[in-house]
C-alpha cells in the first residue's frame, strides 16, 4: 500500500505529515465512534468544528446518533456538551450502552456560560441521577486557578479602545496531567475552560483515575458571577486544590467510563 506527500515545501511539520501516512496505512479500517445529537451537543456536523472530525476522520468514522434510534455498530459513544434535558428513554439508552461494557465518554457541564456578561445559570441535563448511579459527581461551581490562561479585554476610552491582557482563573491551564493514560500521553498542558471539580461518589464500588488535576493554587467557586474584575485574591476561599478535572472510571463490572 502506498501513500504520498505532494509536495514538501518545509521541513517544519513533516515527521507528522509521514506518521499521518503511516498510521493510515497500519491500521486496517476504521472505528465508529458516535456521538449523540439532539440536546445541542457538538457532533461531526456543528458548525464550526469541521476542521477537527475532518482530521479525525482520517483514522476514526465519528457520526452523529439519536439515542431515541437503535444505534448503529459502534466501538465508542460520546456526549460532549448537551444543552437541553435528556429523555427517560435516552437515559436508559444510555445505561444499557455502558451496561454492555462499552465505552462512554461525557463532556458535560451544570452551567451555561455567557461570554459576553461574563455570567452563568444552572444548566439542566437529566443526567446528573444517573451520574451518581455510575459514582460519578460534578461540583456545582467551577474550579479557579492562579495557573490560568490569560484573557484580552476591550475597553472603550473616548473615542478610542483600551486593550489589557490579564490572567483569567476561570480558564485553568492544567500541567498535572496523568502520562500514564492514552488520552493524555505526550501532552503537556490542557485548557479546561469553566470547568466543574468531578469527584467518586462516596459510597461508589468504582475505579477511579485522574486523567488532570489543577494547580494546588485552585479553589472551589460556587458563585455565578465570571467577572474578570475579581481577583483571585477574592476567588481563593475554602479548601484549596488540586481538584480532578477530567477522570476515567471503570465499575467492576469492567465498564468504562469517562467523565
Amino acid at each position: 500500500r502506498k501513500a504520498s506527500i505532494p509536495v514538501v515545501e518545509a521541513s517544519a511539520g513533516l515527521e507528522y505529515e509521514l506518521t499521518r501516512r503511516i498510521r493510515t496505512l497500519a491500521v486496517p479500517g476504521k472505528r465508529a465512534i458516535g456521538f449523540v445529537d439532539g440536546h445541542g451537543e457538538i457532533t461531526p456536523t456543528t458548525p464550526g468544528v469541521a476542521p477537527l472530525f475532518g482530521r479525525v476522520s482520517e483514522w476514526l468514522d465519528p457520526q452523529p446518533v439519536r439515542l431515541e434510534s437503535p444505534l448503529p455498530p459502534l466501538d465508542a459513544l460520546w456526549v460532549v456538551a448537551p444543552k437541553a434535558s435528556f429523555k427517560k428513554s435516552e437515559r436508559e439508552a444510555l445505561s444499557r450502552w455502558l451496561d454492555s461494557g462499552k465505552t462512554l465518554g461525557l463532556m458535560l457541564s451544570r452551567r451555561a456560560v455567557d461570554f459576553k456578561q461574563f455570567r452563568a445559570w444552572p444548566l439542566e441535563t437529566g443526567l446528573e441521577p444517573l451520574l451518581a448511579e455510575w459514582g460519578v459527581s460534578l461540583g456545582e461551581g467551577f474550579v479557579v486557578d492562579a495557573h490560568a490562561e490569560r484573557i484580552q479585554l476591550d475597553t472603550p476610552v473616548g473615542g478610542f479602545v483600551a486593550s489589557r491582557v490579564q490572567d483569567y482563573p476561570f480558564l485553568p491551564m492544567a500541567t498535572r496531567l496523568n502520562p500514564s493514560h492514552p488520552v493524555m500521553r505526550g501532552l503537556r498542558a490542557v485548557g479546561f475552560p469553566f470547568v466543574h471539580p468531578v469527584r467518586r461518589t462516596e459510597g461508589s464500588d468504582v475505579e477511579f483515575e485522574t486523567l488532570a488535576e489543577s494547580s494546588p493554587q485552585s479553589w472551589h467557586e460556587i458563585g455565578f458571577d465570571l467577572s474578570p474584575s475579581r481577583s483571585l485574591s477574592a476567588l481563593s476561599s475554602g479548601q484549596p486544590g488540586p481538584y480532578a478535572l477530567a477522570a476515567a472510571r471503570a465499575l467492576l463490572r469492567h465498564t468504562k467510563l469517562t467523565a
